[in-house]
Parts: structure tokens; sequence; C-alpha cells
């Protein structure tokens, strides 16, 4: 069983205030030198997850169906703050099976942090993070296509 850490946004009043209990405990004399970088690392840690975390996300996914054989297409990219994150190459799926995917890609992102029982919406609620979600169908072949080659 693998467990998840999850963090909400860390807000700088939040953080300046656990910078200043670490930095009493320091003051105090308690840790060794091994505790003090460890102390620095988490800190380090908070400021990474301040700054990176996800505070938007917005899905976009483009649907090719396949008339003569009755298949559907899609791929996808995901922004964040208007910068494409990640990139889900064209592939056989339908319905919202491009934001299933583009969720399970973005959960390996070094800034997202993700909970496999949540849906995207779920999530996104969960954590405060503006969601958008627009699906293109009758997209053609080619713009599917091209639509998921990484930039």
């Amino acid at each position: 069983m693998t467990t998840t850490l999850i963090v909400k946004n860390v807000d700088a009043g939040l953080l300046e205030r656990q910078r200043a209990a670490l930095g009493r405990v320091l003051d105090a004399g308690y840790p060794q030198l091994e505790d003090i970088e460890q102390c620095q690392g988490l800190l380090n840690m908070l400021d990474a997850w301040s700054d990176n975390f996800f505070t938007e996300i917005d899905v976009q996914v483009r649907e090719w169906t396949d008339k003569p054989n009755g298949n559907s297409y899609f791929s996808a990219r995901v922004y964040h703050e208007g910068e494409v994150v990640v990139t889900i190459p064209f592939q056989y799926g339908y319905g919202d099976h491009g934001l299933h995917e583009a969720m399970q890609v973005l959960a390996e992102h070094p800034d997202f942090f993700y909970v496999e029982s949540f849906t995207m919406r779920g999530y996104c609620e969960a954590l405060n993070i503006k969601y958008t979600y627009n699906k293109q169908e009758g997209c053609t072949k080619q713009d599917v296509k091209i639509f998921g080659e990484v930039l």
C-alpha cells in the first residue's frame, strides 16, 4: 500500500510562523548539527511547495472520431498558469478518458500532489485549485495528432 502526502497551498503567513518556530528551536540550542540540516531541508521543501504548488489547472482535450470504424481518439494538454506542463499524445479513447489520462500523467509531475481516490474536479475542489476542462469534439485527425505533440 502506498501512502500519499497531501500538501495544501502553503500561505506566506503560515510559512513565516513555521520558520519562526523552527528558528526558536534552533536558537534554544537543542538540536545537533544534523537536526539543523534537517530543519533547513524542511524549510527548503516548504519554500518549494509554496512557490511551485499548482494554483490552477486547465485541461484541454481534442477528439477525433474515425467514422468508418467508429473509434474515437484524443490528445490533451494540461496548463498551469498558461504554461503547458503535461502533454498527452494521440491515443485511443472516448468520453472523459482524456481527462483521466491527464490526471494520471499529472500525478507524476514533481509539483503536483495526487490522491488516487479523487477525480480531477474533486481533487481541485479539495485543495482550492482553480480548475477548467474543455474538450473539443469533431477535430481532424491531423489537429489531434499535432495537439498531442510535445512543444
